[in-house]
């Protein structure tokens, strides 16, 4: 009885599956861990990440539970109020997406003229040499993308499209996943196929063309979660197989061949073209390869969504910045240059690393629990609870 009212309450769009906003919230904390200890130059805690220990990080994580949480949410919603209502929705969510972009890109330029004399990386950063003006000017067509908002530009141009791939998705699906990975395979073979960017000689960081691939991936298992059961004999094959993958990668990470007597048979060139074809920007193919086994193998390992583990102090921290993930985010951006200043003044030992990278979790936890108590216009109305928290996660 207890289950199958919990199954009936997580198909309503005013639901919560905690899973998912524990998820986001870790990959949250992750993701400040890699980015405060970029600044910093040592790499201690970054050692315990998923970017030190595999071929994806939390960069994966993300745009995965955003097309799902966008498949589970709009499926429905499709259905009751058609195609032009979704669409206006997404918009609105990409319009604030691309709000926070610019909020926070204004505030990270105005941290470097603040601090640029304490701390001129920022200068060298943010390229302030050449005017800050001209930089926030590029900002507005999401030219030039600061260190860490990336993802977030990738999220302006996708989540309108969302829409789209879902109905194509419901309506003609091979046609859909033709389209889509066509896209993916065309940023693979040429890299000119790419958004101009700021940077020299490069596009942007989320090749969108590519990065589109693994969001309309999440929309898939978001949108159709009840139609891909597997049998018992299918989930042990593919967690075999996603098991070794995974430790492949481990030992191709940590180069760790060495040390075991049967290595001296691998091509090290193969290696060397596994990691080639593991680029972040283009999400390559074995890159996606690792994620999709460890998405399979934490499936298969999360407890149920009614689970009291979710209910739990414990995972309240990280549910609370999982439900708010792209203020959260934003302020853990804010929160990396402001570091900046922090460690040319006290150095960058580990005691300080870490006690920085832990006082910027607790002021993430407080700013995400400020947030759960801020009022909002009513149960249905516009920047309600219920339809600000079951869109595209906001990452």
């Amino acid at each position: 009885m207890a289950e199958a009212a919990t199954e009936t309450s997580l198909q309503q769009t005013s639901s919560r599956d905690l899973r998912l906003d524990f998820l986001r919230g870790v990959a949250l904390m992750l993701v400040l861990v890699d980015h405060v200890e970029d600044h910093s130059g040592v790499r201690w805690l970054r050692s315990y990440t998923l970017a030190a220990n595999g071929l994806s990080d939390a960069a994966e994580l993300f745009v995965f539970l955003s097309g799902f949480v966008f498949g589970r949410a709009y499926n429905r919603r499709l259905d009751e109020e058609g195609f032009l209502a979704c669409q206006r929705k997404a918009i609105r969510r990409a319009l604030t997406v691309y709000l926070a972009f610019l909020l926070t890109t204004f505030t990270s330029i105005a941290i470097g003229i603040c601090f640029g004399g304490i701390a001129p990386v920022l200068i060298h950063e943010l390229r302030l040499d050449e005017g800050a003006i001209k930089w926030i000017l590029c900002s507005l067509p999401m030219y030039y993308q600061v260190y860490g908002l990336d993802v977030l530009a990738f999220y302006a141009i996708v989540t309108p499209c969302a829409p789209a791939m879902l109905l194509g998705l419901r309506r003609a699906p091979v046609l859909a996943w033709v389209v889509v990975l066509n896209l993916y395979l065309g940023a693979q073979l040429f890299p000119e196929f790419q958004l101009p960017s700021h940077r020299v000689g490069s596009g942007w960081f989320f090749n969108p063309f590519a990065w589109q691939f693994l969001f309309f991936i999440g929309l898939y298992f978001g949108a159709l979660r009840s139609r891909w059961p597997f049998s018992q004999v299918s989930r042990m094959t593919l967690s075999i197989i996603a098991i070794g993958l995974l430790l492949f990668s481990l030992l191709i990470r940590w180069n760790s061949f060495s040390a075991i007597p049967w290595s001296i048979t691998i091509d090290h060139n193969l290696v060397s073209g596994i990691m080639a074809w593991s680029n972040k920007n283009s999400l390559g193919p074995f890159r996606l390869l690792h994620f999709m086994a460890l998405a399979f193998i934490g499936s298969q390992l999360l407890p149920v969504p009614g689970a009291a583990c979710w209910r739990s102090l414990a995972a309240a921290p990280f549910i609370n910045c999982g439900q708010h993930s792209l203020a959260v985010y934003s302020f853990g951006t804010i929160l990396m240059f402001l570091s900046c200043p922090v460690f040319s003044l006290l150095g960058t030992s580990p005691s300080v690393v870490v006690m920085v990278i832990g006082d910027y979790v607790l002021l993430s936890v407080l700013f995400a629990n400020g947030l759960r108590r801020w009022p909002t216009k009513g149960k249905n109305g516009v920047g309600s609870v219920n339809e600000r928290r079951s869109e595209t996660p906001r990452s």
